[in-house]
């Protein structure tokens, strides 16, 4: 009945620790992430509005199961020698070592190539560049040994697909100048100088593998990260950027044009004079809406003295000169801060723990606290019999130093007795295992936990009381 299941649910609350229960729990499981068909979720209605009948849903409840199934993808534990070699530490060293060494053989090669821009690449370089791809070939083909199909859709997907195209790009390379160019005089002939550019444009691309090196470091991740988090707002930063520069430079340009105009009619076809050649450069960097604006962008981004500027704009008028610098007030002290706070504000929050790491985190932290639990058994267990016993206890709760450690430790001990009755219960002495949980329980303040126990036990002594009182009655 009702009764039973109180009293059951007051022994699973009884019996569960809170935060150490949670922590076991959270580490025996994953979190279950549907993104994509919570994303399905918001696009299409639910079933149950009347709107359409259940035909129509059809198609709605197959892109419901597959974005379901999507989510709930995932890649199995792996095991075996390729896979603990790939996971090692060692491995990862050497790999981040061959990618350094590459960077700086590409760094050499291309000093090689400037200073000897009219010679041929000696065959040498090929020969190494060609061992640093066989490298990366036998690398990718391990993992996709390893992770088979999942190597397209786990957590390192992207940097997965992004090395595959690189290896491929590069075999494309290999293969083009040993099989294509390999017998050609590249000196004289046009066919080899074709060749030739094709392999630099192939080229081009191991040097996006020093890309790969970032994630080995956690700080260069983070700031790719922020990076990559930034994009949408560096993309409509750019966009209110061209907007601004638009706008003002169609009010100079118009002022520009009157000017020209003017001076056109009172000089009436006359010889040159140094009024024209004031002219010549106002329409050299005012002479079109385009050429405005890249002029207005070089005034507040140092790519040109804006005082040069503000000279040749005075010459049309004191409005558009005074214009010129409300321009550069509102770009230099307004926009460029405003855009700062919108990338600032991006980066911060993408450089913030996500879940795993604040679950990890807190494991952590309870497990040092639980460390430090058993510590501080050892020193209250005087004669080293495993369990501390009634008198043991209140003779270091003498200890002004131990009392400081447990208020530390967020144990605050008012009074000895009734902490260790607390804690031991009615036995005389209590086990490590046995102190360890129960002051788990009893660090820092109450929470809403501990309210919300009192009065499930007072509810249940009222009740109890009620019942006797009633059984009681007829008596």
């Amino acid at each position: 009945g009702a009764g039973d299941v109180v009293t059951a649910v007051g022994s699973l609350v009884l019996a569960d620790l809170g935060l150490k229960k949670m922590v076991r729990l959270q580490a025996s499981s994953k979190p279950y992430n549907s993104s994509l068909a919570n994303f399905f979720h918001d696009l299409i209605d639910p079933l149950d509005d009347g709107c359409y009948t259940k035909e129509d849903h059809a198609p709605t409840r197959k892109i419901m199961q597959f974005a379901g199934w999507w989510d709930r993808l995932e890649e199995p534990e792996r095991s075996g020698c390729i896979n603990g070699m790939l996971e090692s530490a060692w491995f990862r060293c050497l790999s981040s070592a061959v990618i350094l060494g590459h960077m700086m053989f590409v760094i050499y090669s291309c000093n090689w190539a400037l200073e000897h821009f009219m010679e041929p690449p000696p065959l040498e370089h090929e020969i190494v560049d060609t061992s640093f791809l066989a490298f990366y070939a036998i690398e990718l083909g391990l993992r996709l040994i390893v992770h088979k199909q999942y190597f397209f859709i786990n957590d390192q997907a992207a940097w997965n697909l992004f090395d595959l195209l690189l290896v491929f790009v590069g075999s494309v390379g290999a293969c083009v100048f040993w099989l294509g160019s390999g017998g050609v005089d590249e000196g004289t002939s046009s066919t080899s100088i074709a060749w030739m550019r094709m392999l630099r444009m192939l080229k081009l691309a191991k040097i996006l593998r020093t890309l790969r090196i970032i994630m080995v470091f956690r700080q260069l991740s983070m700031m790719l990260e922020s990076f990559r988090q930034c994009m949408s707002a560096m993309f409509w930063g750019l966009v209110l950027i061209l907007v601004v520069l638009n706008i003002f430079s169609l009010l100079v340009s118009q002022g520009v044009s009157d000017y020209l105009i003017e001076q056109g009619i009172r000089r009436d076809g006359s010889q040159m004079s140094a009024d024209d050649v004031d002219n010549d450069i106002i329409v050299q960097h005012f002479g079109s809406v385009l050429t405005c604006m890249l002029s207005l962008y070089k005034a507040v981004t140092g790519g040109n003295d804006w005082s040069m500027y503000y000279d040749i704009l005075r010459k049309c008028g004191r409005l558009y000169s005074n214009m010129f610098l409300g321009f550069t007030f509102f770009f230099t002290f307004a926009l460029f801060n405003i855009l700062t706070g919108v990338f600032v504000e991006r980066a911060m929050a993408a450089t913030l723990p996500d879940r795993e790491e604040l679950i990890f985190e807190e494991r952590n932290q309870i497990y040092k606290q639980i460390e430090r639990l058993r510590e501080l058994f050892i020193v209250l267990d005087t004669d080293c019999s495993g369990t501390i016993s009634k008198q043991e206890f209140e003779q270091h709760m003498q200890n002004e130093k131990v009392l400081a450690y447990m208020s530390h430790l967020g144990l605050e001990v008012h009074d000895a007795e009734f902490f260790f009755r607390t804690v031991a219960g009615d036995s005389y002495e209590v086990g490590v295992h046995e102190f360890v949980e129960i002051c788990m329980s009893m660090r820092g303040n109450a929470t809403a936990l501990d309210v919300q126990k009192q009065l499930f036990h007072s509810q249940r002594i009222l009740d109890f009381l009620t019942s006797w009182k009633e059984e009681l009655r007829p008596l």
